[in-house]
């Protein structure tokens, strides 16, 4: 297994990320975005060259509204909501789900489950993807497992959507 990519953001993430909208904040140990108001708020890194791969995020949704979560196999970003090229695993607070999906200039939900997500809570989130095959896992639970061959590699980031939310740490 290779490692790619780590960050525990003991160091400022400003050297590295790349803050595309949303008003990102780093406070000596995590990395958030602190609005609700902002559509599509993203930040990312990495290589667009990556394939197959595990990402693993430690995050908490810091609002019952929106959602939070994670960008993978990221081949393009944009300041405009579901804008870029991307998969998407979103945390829902609201109806305590996680979603699945890709962003292409719209937004298209491919798999979701209920898995107890609420605000105020941190939770391991992974991303597994081999070739078409997709894996969700939260907190060491298999929530949703699909099959979608839209994008084959990318880097990773975060988004959130209209949601403030914490990110502690990032494996790749």
């Amino acid at each position: 297994t290779t490692l790619y990519f780590y960050d525990d953001f003991v160091d400022d993430p400003a050297a590295s990320w790349t803050d595309v909208s949303g008003t990102w904040s780093w406070d000596g140990s995590d990395y958030f975005q602190n609005t609700s108001t902002t559509s599509g708020a993203n930040t990312w890194i990495g290589s667009e060259s990556w394939t197959d791969y595990v990402v693993e995020v430690v995050m908490r949704p810091d609002s019952s509204g929106g959602d939070p979560g994670v960008m993978t196999r990221v081949q393009a970003v944009s300041a405009s909501n579901d804008h870029g090229s991307s998969y998407y695993i979103g945390l829902y607070p609201g109806s305590g789900s996680v979603v699945l999906g890709y962003m292409d200039g719209s937004w298209h939900a491919e798999a979701s489950a209920s898995a107890g997500i609420s605000s105020g809570n941190w939770y391991t989130v992974q991303h597994r993807m081999v070739g078409s095959s997709h894996e969700v896992w939260v907190d060491g639970t298999l929530y949703i497992s699909h099959t979608d061959t839209t994008y084959g590699y990318g880097s990773v980031g975060f988004r959130t959507y209209r949601s403030p939310a914490t990110y502690d740490s990032i494996l790749v």
